[in-house]
């Protein structure tokens, strides 16, 4: 899984979406690991960013947004544990 897929889902969260579009946006997310975002944090391929954790960061942000809207709670909570995993990541790496 590369960036790439990280920015699809951005836009996909920004425009209109089927259940569909946001069943796979969050089914992703989850699926992301900690070496997985830890080589994320390790590459910067997005100028404008510090590094692509960022940007994982923000399609989960907006995609905790999407669900709160529409009452998913069970769902804004894992996103929010995936969040809490990847500042965790860029706080032990800051030290």
């Amino acid at each position: 899984m590369n960036i790439n897929f990280i920015l699809q889902t951005l836009i996909i969260l920004s425009k209109d979406h089927t259940e569909d579009d946001l069943r796979m946006v969050y089914d992703y997310l989850l699926f992301l690991d900690y070496t997985i975002l830890f080589s994320y944090y390790m590459n910067n391929t997005i100028k404008g960013y510090e590094n692509d954790l960022y940007v994982y960061l923000e399609v989960v942000n907006k995609a905790i947004k999407v669900f709160e809207k529409l009452e998913e709670y069970e769902k804004c909570y894992k996103l929010k544990l995936k969040r809490e995993e990847s500042l965790k990541i860029i706080n032990e790496v800051k030290k």
